[in-house]
């Protein structure tokens, strides 16, 4: 079995993140004109437009900025360049310290109302998995950028190997 590097692995992090944030921003397209649609001949149809048209736009900018970001990490790792990791890096770091503290704030907000339905155990759960997922992530590609930073510091860069530390 050949290694796996941290280099391939953050690499494959980057793909994943631009065909998620590509995904994303043709499924709120889409939907977005299938609801218009939906709700063409309601009278629900002038609120839903005014609120939806915020919140769309807010999520196209926050996914236009993921693939940039994505498309920069990519660059950064195939040529080498720290500097352009850094906004991915960053970015993901934000965004592990904010639902971090969501969790701990959703939890003690549910111990202080003395809330025990399943909503909050399942919400929490979700901002758990979602924080741990950002954080799995995160490490290789962090990983990768100190490497970068620090080069004599992980010559050893590979994740699996079979070869008993050979690299034979």
């Amino acid at each position: 079995m050949r290694c796996l590097n941290l280099r391939t692995l953050s690499l494959l992090i980057g793909w994943l993140h631009l065909v998620y944030a590509t995904t994303a921003i043709a499924g709120a397209i889409y939907f977005d004109y299938y609801a218009k649609q939906k709700l063409a001949n309601t009278s629900k149809y002038d609120e839903f437009v005014q609120v939806e048209t915020i919140v769309l736009v807010l999520y196209l900018l926050l996914n236009v900025s993921r693939v940039i970001i994505s498309v920069c990490l990519i660059k950064g790792i195939m040529q080498n360049n720290r500097e352009l990791m850094v906004p991915f890096v960053y970015g993901q770091c934000v965004i592990l310290v904010m639902f971090v503290s969501l969790v701990i704030i959703d939890a003690l907000y549910d111990l202080k109302n003395g809330k025990d339905e399943p909503y909050s155990f399942l919400d929490l759960v979700l901002d758990l998995s979602y924080a741990s997922l950002t954080a799995l992530f995160l490490w290789p590609v962090f990983k990768l950028f100190r490497q970068m930073e620090y080069p004599e510091e992980g010559n050893q860069t590979a994740l699996v190997d079979d070869n008993n530390g050979t690299g034979v």
